[in-house]
């Protein structure tokens, strides 16, 4: 099992012990970390934030590191094409009107999806660590969420499952 970690800043991670979707074809072979990003596989970050500027903020950033993308202004909307999902993760925001980030994560355990789950929010608490470590999510990063980090941390939940 990957172990939970948690981001306070853009140099120090912290392990813990224990849509509107474009086509979903191989993502295109860019660089990170001196290796290719998603040149092998169909790799897709859902991302989940109802706000428009970090929606789009983090594709830009995804897709230029050579990662298909596929955003979701709610949760709704990313629960109803899940079963559809290609491999990948999900950048999961915490606080959305509706369903929540942890109401999400808990209908994606319940039906046994494996998605690795990244947590992005400003809402940066040990309680709110402890609720998301619980439902599985695999790393907590908190807002603004430097671009660098934000790769470092799908690269790691992405490769420890052997996505790539």
């Amino acid at each position: 099992m990957v172990p939970y970690a948690c981001l306070r800043s853009a140099s120090m991670v912290s392990p813990w012990p224990e849509g509107l979707c474009g086509a979903r074809e191989a993502a295109h072979a860019g660089l990170h970390g001196g290796k290719a990003v998603g040149s092998t596989r169909n790799l897709v970050v859902h991302v989940l934030d109802d706000d428009s500027a970090v929606r789009g903020g983090f594709a830009r950033v995804l897709r230029a590191a050579g990662l298909e993308v596929c955003t979701y202004e709610t949760a709704e909307r990313f629960l109803d094409d899940i079963d559809e999902a290609a491999p990948g993760c999900v950048l999961l925001d915490v606080t959305m009107p509706g369903i929540t980030g942890p109401e999400v994560m808990a209908r994606l355990k319940e039906a046994e999806h494996s998605l690795p789950v990244i947590v992005v929010s400003a809402r940066d608490s040990e309680s709110m660590h402890k609720v998301v470590r619980d439902l599985g999510a695999k790393m907590f990063l908190r807002k603004p969420v430097d671009d660098q980090a934000l790769l470092d941390a799908i690269d790691w939940v992405t490769d420890a499952r052997g996505m790539r």
